[in-house]
């Protein structure tokens, strides 16, 4: 961000100089520049870019950032360990068939509190791939051994979520800008599928009062608590 800052300088400062208008009233939208108190009159930005080109203006700039300096104890765990996190909740609604311990995820809610939404589509896209990806790990991904050899090393036998699967997935964005982040923005990744399994077990014993303690939710694991947890 501090190098486009640069770089938008000196755009700016050429495109002023085209425009015959000051470099603060100068608006780059829709690949062309022009001014604020004139739009009629523009250039586009494969001009302004040639000039300054042209005239010896360097089109690249550097940029360095440090993050605050964080405090954290390793000892007892205290303290700021990151200076930006990203927050969430996922609400998960699902059906448990109590005879064969089989469960189907009916709609997941994530909220997402990642800073300045840049891209909202791309953001929400992201929300709902990683957010399938963790109903997978949560209830059907699982590696099976037997000793050192994978006996599952297929997607024949290795269970993942299908087009079949998927869900009701509706994000939402809550925007909270971060004062170190780009814009304001926060990082997304993986932040979404870590959620998913802890939501999917609470949904589990919400709904059928058992408690899963171990991954994935197949349907033996959960027939099994459920029968345990009447006996």
């Amino acid at each position: 961000m501090v190098a486009a800052y640069k770089i938008r300088e000196n755009l700016n400062k050429v495109a002023a100089e085209i425009l015959g208008c000051k470099e603060d009233e100068v608006e780059i939208l829709d690949a062309k520049a022009y001014s604020k108190n004139n739009p009629s009159k523009t250039v586009n930005f494969q001009e302004l870019a040639l000039q300054c080109y042209n005239i010896g203006l360097n089109p690249s700039c550097f940029g360095y950032f440090r993050a605050p300096k964080m405090v954290f104890d390793q000892e007892n765990g205290q303290g700021e360990a990151y200076s930006n996190f990203t927050f969430a909740a996922h609400i998960v609604e699902i059906e448990v068939d109590i005879e064969t311990g089989q469960i189907q995820v009916l709609k997941v809610t994530p909220v997402y509190d990642a800073g300045k939404a840049i891209n909202p589509l791309l953001l929400k896209g992201q929300i709902e791939g990683a957010a399938l990806q963790g109903m997978g790990y949560a209830i059907m991904e699982e590696i099976v051994y037997d000793g050192a050899v994978i006996m599952n090393p297929t997607f024949q036998d290795y269970h993942i979520p299908t087009s079949m699967d998927i869900p009701e997935i509706e994000p939402t964005l809550v925007e909270h800008r971060f004062r170190y982040g780009p814009f304001g923005a926060k990082g997304m990744g993986e932040a979404p599928l870590i959620p998913m399994a802890s939501a999917i077990a609470n949904a589990i014993y919400n709904a059928v009062g058992v408690r899963i303690k171990e991954l994935p939710a197949t349907p033996e694991r959960v027939l099994a608590a459920i029968q345990k947890g009447r006996s």
